[in-house]
């Protein structure tokens, strides 16, 4: 059923809708609600339910730590699952590698262009060492969007496009139906950042959803 979005619990909670005794929050605490809400470095005794993509490979976090302890004494830890995280770790190397490859041979050939959000200009001009006969614009100005598409189009195949929005996903979308190419075109500017740096958390999901 298209409507349903926890399929399984979904179908549990329809059938024992009127039939359940309620248990206290303790039997299923939300890691997500806790981290989001709680902030809290101590674990209570209780049992925790790691809904969505709340597992990462963080070991300062309590709850990833606490997983992983127990993840690591089942069956499903095993020299298999080594060897499929080698596998993922191995691919996100060769893919890091070529698109380095690639980006470095599309600026050989093109100019750098900057759209960029007002709060961080300054240092990501800095971080970037954008001189002053590189195109920037302002991503917070009132047409910046319809800015960065005319320049787009004016300046195809002869610069290349980086991106800092907080927001990215919209914006790619709209370039993509103008017909613009991520990764030849333009490309989200805040991958090549830290996350101190403001730049796009490890997606540790990805590699733990690979084992």
């Amino acid at each position: 059923n298209p409507k349903c979005e926890c399929f399984d619990q979904d179908i549990l909670n329809n059938y024992f809708s009127t039939n359940y005794k309620k248990l206290p929050r303790r039997f299923d605490y939300f890691v997500q609600a806790d981290r989001q809400f709680e902030k809290t470095n101590k674990l209570a005794p209780c049992i925790y339910h790691y809904a969505g993509q709340e597992i990462s490979f963080d070991m300062k976090n309590v709850y990833s730590k606490l997983f992983f302890e127990h993840f690591m004494r089942t069956p499903w830890f095993s020299t298999e699952t080594i060897g499929l995280m080698y596998d993922y770790l191995n691919r996100m190397s060769l893919q890091m590698k070529t698109g380095i490859q690639q980006l470095s041979s599309i600026l050989a050939r093109k100019r750098r262009a900057f759209f960029i959000e007002g709060q961080v200009m300054a240092p990501i001009k800095k971080l970037f060492h954008v001189t002053d006969d590189e195109e920037v614009i302002d991503a917070k100005s009132p047409d910046a969007v319809e800015q960065l598409l005319g320049s787009m189009k004016a300046s195809r195949d002869e610069k290349f496009y980086f991106v800092f929005v907080t927001n990215f996903q919209p914006l790619n979308a709209r370039l993509t139906k103008a017909g613009f190419k991520h990764g030849t075109e333009y490309v989200n500017g805040r991958s090549f950042l830290s996350e101190k740096q403001g730049g796009m958390p490890v997606n540790s999901y990805a590699f733990i959803k690979a084992m």
